[in-house]
């Protein structure tokens, strides 16, 4: 099944992109889309323990399943004030 996976802040500088269109196997988790995000982006692999995957609802847990054509969001750490 086919996502797109849009990356906010510190992961666009380092893929040099905004969104990601992905495919995974039916049934997916938001951890299989995190690891078939490192491997078609290896420089987010250091973000990927950190950061937080999305839907347009909700954080999703690592074993949330994904719906296809899903629109996530992988949203690193962010600091400001």
């Amino acid at each position: 099944m086919r996502v797109t996976v849009t990356l906010h802040a510190q992961a666009v500088d380092l893929a040099g992109r905004t969104d990601v269109p992905l495919g995974v196997a039916a049934g997916a988790t938001a951890g299989d889309v995190r690891r078939a995000l490192v491997a078609a982006h290896p420089e987010l692999e250091r973000l990927a323990t950190v950061s937080a995957l999305a839907s347009d609802q909700e954080y999703l847990a690592d074993a949330a399943l994904v719906e296809e054509r899903a629109a996530l969001h992988f949203i690193p750490p962010v600091s400001g004030g």
